[in-house]
């Protein structure tokens, strides 16, 4: 049996790579990162996108530097035009706001390339109605986020 494939979405890196905060919901945040990240992701076949890499280089050089780092042995998806079509279908039907104009792009990745999973911590606009496989799979109850998995026919 193929080993199951995963997306993740820049803000799972950045918690990853984050120094410790006090904010609570942070703090979190964090905790439940490493424990997927440590427990989980061994399990799976991790991938990113250079728009992952674009996003988890911004900001302080060090900390850029840590999430590079966390991402650097995993699979890169490529952006295909097909992959910017299906992004662009996404933003406009799911009405994604202009600052979160990525999350179509995380979104279409993950279809196009037929990730079994998509893992993110941001808010993720699921393509219900659009005839995509994709189905809520569970709900955080400490932080209210959905997660999205890819359903197998």
């Amino acid at each position: 049996m193929a080993t199951p494939t995963v997306y993740i979405e820049s803000t799972v890196i950045s918690y990853y790579a984050a120094f410790r905060t006090r904010d609570l919901i942070m703090a979190a945040h964090e905790e439940i990162t490493w424990e997927w990240w440590e427990s989980v992701l061994p399990q799976l076949d991790p991938y990113v996108s250079q728009i992952v890499f674009d996003e988890i280089s911004r900001g302080d050089p060090s900390a850029a530097q840590r999430r590079v780092a966390a991402a650097g042995k995993f699979g890169v998806l490529e952006v295909t035009p097909d992959v910017a079509m299906l992004a662009n279908i996404y933003f406009e039907a799911l009405d994604i706001p202009e600052k979160a104009r990525n999350d179509s792009l995380h979104l279409a990745l993950a279809a196009c390339h037929g990730m079994d999973y998509l893992v993110g911590i941001a808010p993720i606009f699921p393509p219900a109605g659009l005839g995509m496989p994709w189905q809520e799979s569970t709900t955080n109850e400490a932080t209210g986020r959905r997660s999205f998995a890819r359903r197998k026919n």
